[in-house]
């Protein structure tokens, strides 16, 4: 059992049990390597490398944990303000109970379950592998709601808000696209004073992310913002880039 709270640790080897990763703390689980019943919260994160395997992992509130292709995930839990991005094989092998995924799960592998538990996905998970159900019984609630907007789209930036109005409290994680291509992934976590008071609770959902340049600036440029899980648009906005004025004479 080790608590990471910051720096990078390495699981090469063997079997390591019950670690918990937080603060700023990185496990990596690489080839030959298994971790079990790590707990992830507050900044941990826990990547499973090719041919590495994580079991019974807990994934809270600002925890994070990826599976690169290859890797291998089994009956992760991912709670409410947590983060998993599937690229290799998410597997849910219990003979019983019931596992809610409250969490955002998302990537290109695949869902497998082969136990028969009952597996709960909360609808915003989204994953281009598919879900495969051989045994116990899988349900996926509808798409949820996405409440926000787009407040600004300067040549630098562009800012607004979102929330999940059914866990008002989770962070939203975000796309940002430009021409269609995403250039970025943020959270709407920061505080402003004016949707608290429109009593969006805590009022930590809004963000502010930098576009990059682009030279020569085009007279016009699609922004859009989009909830990484299922793709669900907040308003679209378009940025017009002026040129800038030409200089005036000198009077004489």
């Amino acid at each position: 059992m080790t608590m990471i709270s910051s720096g990078r640790t390495t699981r090469s080897l063997g079997t390591d049990t019950d670690d918990t990763v937080l603060g700023g703390g990185t496990e990596t689980v690489i080839a030959g390597a298994t971790a079990i019943g790590t707990t992830l919260t507050s900044g941990g994160t826990v990547t499973v490398s090719s041919g590495g395997v994580d079991s019974s992992a807990s994934v809270g509130s600002g925890g994070s944990e990826t599976v690169l292709s290859g890797g291998s995930a089994t009956d992760i839990v991912v709670g409410s303000g947590g983060f998993l991005r599937d690229d290799g094989t998410l597997r849910f092998d219990e003979a019983s109970g019931t596992l809610h995924e409250e969490g955002t799960i998302t990537g290109s592998g695949a869902i497998v379950q082969t136990g028969g538990e009952t597996l709960l996905l909360d609808g915003s998970d989204s994953l281009t592998g598919g879900v495969m159900i051989s045994a116990g019984l899988g349900r996926t609630a509808a798409r949820r709601t996405l409440r926000g907007q787009i407040d600004r789209v300067r040549p630098d930036r562009v800012q607004g808000w979102a929330q999940d109005p059914l866990r008002p409290e989770a962070p939203v994680c975000l796309d940002v696209l430009v021409e269609g291509v995403m250039i970025a992934r943020t959270l709407a976590n920061r505080y402003r004073a004016d949707l608290k008071l429109a009593g969006l609770g805590s009022g930590r959902h809004s963000f502010d992310v930098p576009l990059p340049a682009s030279a020569p600036p085009p007279l016009r440029r699609v922004v859009e913002v989009r909830r990484s899980a299922d793709g669900a648009p907040l308003v679209h906005s378009t940025l017009a880039s002026q040129p800038a004025p030409a200089a005036r004479p000198a009077a004489v």
